[in-house]
């Protein structure tokens, strides 16, 4: 019988617009299977959005405004989580600042509002989140030597996919069939 070597660490370093993912068995639950989008990281630390972890209630029911907007809504993170983010492809329609190639953090609300009423967006081209995930200075460098997180290329089809069951297989599978395998084992090490 052949064994078969998990990686648990890639030579890529962590910046804007690249994803962290959580290792299989991560015993906190905020972020067990998460991707984590990074939006911003420089000596001060890092601001991310977990893309995979949707909740019940949609846009409409967080922002009034919103009436005809039944969008879902992820959880970013444990952080600020009274505060609404959006990332999205479209800069020329709603505004927001360049994080990489065809991902955008932040709009304009009043170009938003008129965007999403006029059907001018689709739900691969959006995405909203409650709350954001943060490291202090270093803690995520610390994170990394401890192998809690792959680091990985974002690519926008993964990075706006509504098909959060999907994300974490996808993350990985772009690391390479050595990485992808990882997706394959079970949540709790127990169960194996």
């Amino acid at each position: 019988m052949h064994g078969f070597k998990i990686h648990k660490a890639t030579n890529i370093e962590p910046s804007a617009g690249k994803l962290l993912i959580a290792e299989p068995f991560m015993p906190d639950p905020e972020f067990r299977r998460a991707v984590v989008l990074i939006c911003n990281h420089d000596e001060n630390g890092t601001f991310g959005l977990s893309i995979n972890n949707s909740i019940d209630q949609t846009l409409d029911e967080f922002l009034p405004a919103m009436t005809k907007t039944k969008w879902p809504v992820y959880i970013g993170g444990p952080v600020d989580t009274d505060t609404l983010f959006v990332i999205h492809s479209s800069p020329d329609v709603i505004g927001g600042d360049f994080v990489c190639e065809g991902i955008y953090l932040g709009a304009d609300f009043q170009l938003l509002k008129m965007a999403l009423e006029n059907n001018l967006l689709s739900k691969n081209q959006v995405k909203f989140f409650i709350g954001y995930s943060g490291w202090s200075a270093g803690q995520l460098e610390n994170e990394l030597k401890e192998e809690a997180w792959l680091v990985a290329p974002a690519d926008n089809q993964i990075v706006l996919s509504n098909n959060k069951n999907e994300i974490y297989k996808k993350s990985l599978e772009r690391l390479g069939k050595s990485f992808a395998i990882i997706a394959m084992l079970p949540i709790h090490p127990s169960l194996n």
